[in-house]
């Protein structure tokens, strides 16, 4: 009977400990933003965990090539831009978060002129299948005051994957809210 009695009570321990790691998943998530963003919101919201990371590699992979190789090879690359976009924490980790304030998709004679002018900015050809054009506000912690940057982003997909269109952010202008 106790050998029962052994079995029943690993389980009920190893259900309870299962639980209490799944509501710890979910708790940790101090966004102010939903799970699983929209398709077109996607290079952001990776844009900002990559700065969230000090990851500059997966930042500038937010960006079209002929941004990215424009940056790298202009005299103001930093391999550590992902560390230096952001207002000084100290040895904190920066609270940075990311909200779409507003949404449009582009018409297709838009479209045609972001790859027009995609050719003559990066002498490179971009063949964009859909476009939008996103308000965004980012919004760290500094000296326990909110400031943030709201800028509009164009966002293009590239038939397999949405990257952000421009030349690379190499900084944002805070202001107190």
């Amino acid at each position: 009977m106790s050998g029962l009695f052994e079995k029943l009570l690993r389980i009920v321990v190893a259900t309870v400990l299962a639980a209490i790691m799944l509501a710890m998943q979910s708790c940790g998530n101090s966004d102010n933003q939903n799970d699983s963003p929209l398709n077109y919101e996607q290079p952001t919201v990776t844009m900002i965990r990559a700065i969230r990371l000090l990851d500059t590699q997966s930042y500038l992979n937010c960006f079209t090539p002929g941004a990215r190789e424009k940056y790298e090879e202009s005299e103001n690359y930093n391999s550590m831009l992902a560390q230096v976009l952001l207002p000084s924490q100290g040895e904190n980790t920066p609270l940075l978060s990311i909200d779409t304030l507003s949404a449009r998709e582009l018409e297709s004679d838009e479209i045609s002129q972001l790859e027009a002018d995609y050719r003559e900015s990066y002498s490179k050809r971009l063949s964009i299948s859909k476009a939008y054009t996103l308000s965004v506000e980012i919004s760290t912690l500094l000296n326990q005051k909110t400031i943030s940057d709201i800028r509009d982003i164009t966002v293009v997909n590239t038939g397999d994957q949405w990257l952000i269109y421009g030349d690379v952010i190499q900084e944002f202008n805070f202001t107190e809210q």
